[in-house]
């Protein structure tokens, strides 16, 4: 199971069989898991998204996101590649004009 501290934003594994606690290094947000389980995805600061391997808790950064996502949550594709939406905003809206003969 995954639990997250509503206040310092800490993301914690807990083993329901032991009771064990393990806390992840990062503040993460809108933990994820991949389709089989093995993984939990999260996003962290600085737009970045991590993931802990769940039996052995190593942890890894997947991506530097390179651009202003719209939100911090992402999906993950059935691949397991992070999707994302990315912010564009108002100042890239452009116009055509059409002149038909």
């Amino acid at each position: 199971m995954a639990a997250t501290d509503a206040v310092s934003q800490r993301l914690f594994l807990v083993d329901l069989k032991t009771g064990k606690r393990t806390q992840l290094s990062a503040p993460a947000v809108y933990p994820i898991w991949s389709s089989d389980s093995q993984y939990l995805y999260y996003s962290a600061a600085a737009h970045e998204i991590f993931r802990v391997h769940v039996p052995d808790g190593h942890e890894e950064k997947v991506l530097d996101v390179p651009f202003r996502p719209a939100s911090g949550s992402f999906g993950l594709a059935p691949d397991g590649a992070p999707i994302i939406l990315r912010e564009h905003g108002h100042y890239d809206v452009y116009a055509l004009s059409l002149t038909t003969p």
